[in-house]
């Protein structure tokens, strides 16, 4: 699950931000293990979040978000890219992404 991990905080830095569905079936974990993470990440303001309708979805915090971060963090996935297991989880995330919003949940 580590490395999902490290692939969906890619998604929250570069890409738009996922729904708790989406993070859910990207690291095939129960909503109350999703949820309380992403509540422990939102109390330390790495992750932001927005409630759009029903779903509310997260991304990582404009506080995190510094020239520094922004210049260090591109490097260290585009390093991590050659390995299969991120290539898989960087996979099954586009998927997860292109699938209707409801189907995730």
């Amino acid at each position: 699950m580590g490395t999902a991990i490290l692939v969906k905080m890619e998604g929250l830095i570069s890409k738009a931000p996922l729904s708790a569905c989406q993070i859910m079936a990207l690291l095939s974990a129960a909503p109350s293990t999703v949820s309380e993470h992403l509540y422990i990440l939102r109390a330390a303001r790495l992750v932001d979040s927005r409630k759009d309708g029903h779903w509310m979805y997260y991304r990582l915090s404009r506080e995190f978000r510094t020239p520094a971060a922004d210049g260090i963090l591109p490097l260290l996935f585009k390093d991590m890219e050659r390995t299969k297991l991120i290539a898989g989880d960087r996979k099954h995330l586009k998927k997860i992404c292109r699938e209707d919003r409801e189907r995730p949940c």
